[in-house]
């Protein structure tokens, strides 16, 4: 893992001083560890960040370098949060499954097998 923290130039100062406080090590350690934890069913940031019980600004900056080495995945997936607004569900290398371009999501197979249980219309 990089060890680094990360916070823009233009950030200000107190962000730079949280940046360097943060051990990126051990706090991309532990998002990967949880993610590969959770399986195929993969978390949101904000459920790593209840799980781990680490504050979401120290644990949301550690996706993207960890998925830019490839450790971690966006599923293509998306779970609501408890603001209600949609959320990337993301898993490790382990776990990653790519969708085909025309291969419904898990969320479309579960409401469409819902409408034929139930004959349900959206």
């Amino acid at each position: 893992m990089s060890g680094d923290a990360y916070a823009r130039r233009f950030d200000p100062e107190t962000s730079h001083e949280a940046a360097n406080a943060v051990d990126a090590d051990s706090v991309e350690g532990l998002v990967v560890r949880i993610l590969d934890e959770s399986k195929y069913d993969g978390l949101s940031m904000e459920s790593v960040a209840d799980i781990t019980g680490v504050c979401i600004n120290t644990i949301s900056p550690r996706f993207r370098p960890l998925a830019n080495k490839g450790l971690i995945f966006d599923t293509g997936r998306k779970r609501k949060n408890k603001t209600g607004k949609n959320a990337i569900i993301w898993v490790t290398r382990k776990y990653y499954v790519p969708l085909e371009e025309d291969q419904p999501t898990f969320e479309e197979l579960h409401k469409s097998i819902m409408r034929e249980r139930y004959n349900d219309e959206e």
